[in-house]
């Protein structure tokens, strides 16, 4: 099974660097830029188009939809990484921001801690884990899955999609830096073969943060 994990398209906050709600929607740049890779998905022969249910990636979905001829399916397991709702409408680098950013690392390994209302690590290994699942029980019917989600959680797959190991401080800002590289509209493709041995890794990223389409 193939696997082409798309980011939403842009959002005015994503333009500002601004953390946003569940209900922020598409602007009309990453109207557009979803509109030029449902084009060069459409090539790709996917049979399947699951989607993050947040509104930025339910809008982009149903543009790819509509060029695939598939119907988007909401599966709330590809929702982007929830933060404190205090956050929201903040600036990602801004005291707000560090006053939260903080203490939330400062506590990164207490599975029982939270700020106020974010996910933690344990909660988004946990939640990867049941994505993982998904996906594998979609590829015994589909050979290839368009999956509408986010910057965070995606990297966050990527980088835990065979193993869910102990993370350090130094590796979750990592994968938040690199988070931030994924181009709103870019395509990533991944590739999931289950070779029925239980030490080796069944995932293989074969391209990431593809957005020649966008040119």
């Amino acid at each position: 099974m193939k696997i082409y994990f798309v980011r939403h398209g842009e959002t005015e906050y994503n333009r500002k660097s601004i953390h946003q709600s569940p209900d922020v929607p598409l602007s009309k740049k990453g109207v557009a830029q979803i509109e030029k890779t449902a084009k060069a998905l459409k090539a790709l022969g996917a049979t399947k188009l699951i989607t993050s249910d947040l509104l930025r990636a339910y809008q982009s979905a149903e543009i790819i939809g509509e060029e695939l001829g598939l119907a988007p399916e909401l599966h709330s397991a590809f929702r982007e990484v929830r933060r404190p709702s205090e956050l929201f409408g903040e600036k990602y680098f801004s005291f707000a921001s560090a006053k939260v950013a903080f203490p939330i690392l400062a506590h990164l390994h207490n599975r029982n801690w939270h700020y106020s209302d974010e996910e933690n690590l344990y909660d988004l290994k946990d939640r990867v884990a049941r994505a993982v699942a998904q996906l594998e029980a979609i590829g015994k019917e589909h050979e290839k899955v368009v999956v509408v989600s986010h910057a965070f959680i995606l990297q966050i797959f990527l980088r835990y999609m065979c193993k869910y190991k102990d993370v350090r401080i130094i590796d979750y800002v990592k994968t938040l830096i690199a988070a931030k590289s994924l181009g709103n509209g870019s395509i990533t493709t991944v590739a999931y073969n289950d070779d029925g041995n239980g030490n080796t890794c069944d995932w293989l990223c074969i391209r990431r943060n593809d957005r020649s389409h966008l040119a």
